[in-house]
């Protein structure tokens, strides 16, 4: 009778039935697919939303040239796409150009120029591996339009310059910094690893981009602001005749210095004190000092601008003399007027490469003293530059989790009856049922199961997807 029974069950088997447990088995495998896809797309998901572009701005708009500036959520590396003609022209990052790699960074600072006055183009931000526009929309583009060229004489060389420092009173380096002034298209500079940053005011047009701007060094009401990321950010009111320099600012504060006096918000002491004379960019200058001082460039520094502000001070009265030497040769003099402060903007674009710069200066008394400065100014991003043609420049390639699910199934050879050993299935423990053993194995519960599970898969893709 027992023997019987077991070929009850081998008949069964071979007949096709599958196990319970296996179906019990590849509603687990389901799951654990479904938790990995899940985990996955989130992740994904995560990294994408952060990688986004937030807060972008257009300003120093010019006939030929502007800069476009934003930050992310995490440090990944960015460029900016220009499409002319039907060509896409790729414009780096002004630290990657200089690094001669892409780099990663939360805030983003791209300078363009070779531009066509007053013309549209259209342009994408390239944040990760994916392309924006600057709403931050996927996929889309945005429409600048240049400035209308101007024939006219160019204002009188104005600059604004100031120093940005953490709250701890280290230098802020590589912060975007934005001047907005009444009637003036908005401007930004980007602090050097000194933390100085200077807006040329020159060339500065006004808001309609018609012409250049009427800019005044007097009692008008400016606004400064600094995004530094991780550092915090700073709103700072300022009057546009306290350009030369803008106290210092502290990131992660706000100021109002038409009303506090000179000093009395001196948060990091000498070190980075809010007062107009601690502003320096060499180890020993001041601005209101009546020793001879070039304050920009400085010797070896890169340029992101085709015509740089070269500004100094010293004692009134005093002659320099300036001399850019590169394929064109610019020469200019000036005399030091009441301010103790001299600036001086060369009449063309310098072209990107290496620049001598000689100053000569007479002082008061007649004496001459020269000085030799080198400096660099960056070249616009080319898409077929070779420092970035290996890997499409700013994309970083992100690998997606794949879930790896071993299933082991077990040995589907039909078993076969062997009278040696003989077992005594009489002696087994055997259920007290008159309808004999409980038939296992039952395709029906094993198809629902499965069924149950791969319903299950895919609702939750959908949700996801």
């Amino acid at each position: 009778m027992a023997k019987n029974k077991k070929d009850v069950v081998v008949s069964k088997v071979r007949a096709g039935r599958i196990p319970t447990i296996l179906g019990l088995f590849f509603l687990l495998a389901t799951l654990v697919i479904l938790h990995f896809v899940s985990q996955s797309r989130i992740f994904r998901s995560g990294a994408a939303n952060q990688s986004v572009p937030k807060n972008a701005k257009v300003t120093n708009v010019i006939d030929h040239s502007l800069s476009v500036s934003w930050q992310t959520d995490v440090a990944v590396s960015g460029f900016l796409e220009v499409f002319v003609d039907g060509q896409k022209l790729v414009y780096f990052d002004v630290r990657d150009q200089s690094l001669g790699r892409s780099e990663n960074y939360n805030l983003h600072y791209v300078y363009v120029e070779g531009l066509e006055p007053d013309t549209d183009y259209q342009l994408q931000i390239v944040s990760g591996s994916k392309s924006y526009n600057l709403a931050g929309q996927q996929g889309e583009k945005s429409t600048i339009k240049t400035a209308a060229i101007y024939s006219g004489q160019p204002p009188e060389a104005q600059l604004a310059f100031g120093r940005i420092y953490t709250a701890d009173g280290q230098v802020a380096a590589g912060v975007l910094v934005y001047l907005i002034i009444p009637g003036v298209a908005p401007l930004s500079s980007m602090t050097s690893s000194s933390g100085t940053w200077v807006i040329p005011l020159s060339f500065a047009y006004n808001t309609s981009l018609s012409a250049p701007a009427t800019y005044n060094e007097a009692e008008i009401k400016e606004e400064i602001v600094v995004e530094g990321g991780g550092f915090g950010r700073s709103k700072v009111t300022n009057y546009t005749s306290d350009n030369r320099p803008v106290r210092n600012i502290v990131l992660g504060k706000d100021s109002d210095f038409t009303i506090e006096e000179v000093g009395s918000n001196d948060e990091l002491g000498s070190t980075a004190g809010q007062g107009g004379s601690s502003f320096s960019t060499s180890d020993s200058a001041d601005t209101t000092s009546k020793e001879f001082k070039i304050t920009s460039p400085g010797d070896g520094e890169t340029i992101t601008t085709t015509r740089p502000e070269i500004f100094g001070t010293g004692p009134r009265s005093g002659l320099v003399k300036i001399t850019i030497e590169s394929l064109a040769t610019y020469e200019s003099s000036l005399e030091i007027g009441e301010t103790e402060q001299w600036a001086w903007t060369p009449p063309g674009d310098l072209e990107p490469g290496s620049h001598t710069l000689t100053v000569e200066y007479t002082t008061p008394e007649g004496e001459k003293r020269s000085f030799i400065r080198n400096f660099v100014v960056l070249a616009a991003g080319d898409e077929n530059d070779p420092a970035f043609t290996a890997t499409p420049s700013g994309q970083t390639v992100t690998s997606t989790p794949t879930p790896t699910v071993v299933v082991t199934v077990a040995p589907t050879s039909v078993p076969t009856l062997s009278p040696t050993p003989t077992t005594d299935l009489s002696r087994s423990t055997m259920p007290a049922t008159e309808s004999g053993v409980p038939e296992t194995g039952v395709l029906l519960p094993v198809i629902s199961t499965f069924l149950i599970g791969t319903a299950l898969v895919f609702v939750g893709l959908l949700r996801l997807f």
